[in-house]
């Protein structure tokens, strides 16, 4: 039998013949003894971590023993920006249509770094070619052209 199961508690127990073992709770109530030291470490380590098991359980007479446990890691690749967005959106109930407007506020922190700092490096990439191009250009021209752009991304027109 296959399970998925996350660790809610465990506790260290000692056989008759003094020799360690593990009393794990799981998250449905339910509860395993794991007796091999590696599988042990294992519970011990989702435990800490917050992760789920995956758990093989054979039957035995009246008892399942666990014949396979493996941690599954949680994916750790970075999420591409917009996902990113999406999910703080998500999570702060700003809706789709709000998002525009959040840029703007300068109490939406992640929107504000990110729209300015889109819109300053456009801005600095326009000076730098200006510069090449002999144009001579001030830190306020640059300040100007990422305001512009700022304005542009949150509102679009």
């Amino acid at each position: 039998m296959e399970q998925t199961k996350k660790v809610k508690d465990l506790e260290t127990k000692y056989t008759k013949d003094s020799k360690e073992y593990l009393t794990v709770t799981w998250e449905d109530e339910k509860f395993d003894n794991v007796f091999s030291g590696e599988h042990m470490e294992m519970v011990n380590r989702a435990h800490e971590m917050n992760l789920p098991v995956r758990v093989i359980k054979v039957q035995e007479g009246k008892y399942w023993n666990i014949t396979e446990l493996t941690i599954i890691a949680e994916d750790t690749s970075p999420k591409p920006a917009q996902e990113l967005v999406n999910d703080y959106n998500k999570e702060h109930n700003i809706p789709r249509a709000e998002t525009k407007k959040a840029m703007l506020d300068p109490t939406n922190i992640p929107e504000v770094v990110r729209a300015r700092s889109m819109a300053l490096s456009y801005a600095k990439d326009k000076g730098v070619a200006k510069l090449q191009a002999g144009v001579e250009v001030s830190d306020e021209d640059d300040i100007k052209t990422a305001k512009r752009y700022m304005k542009y991304i949150a509102m679009g027109d």
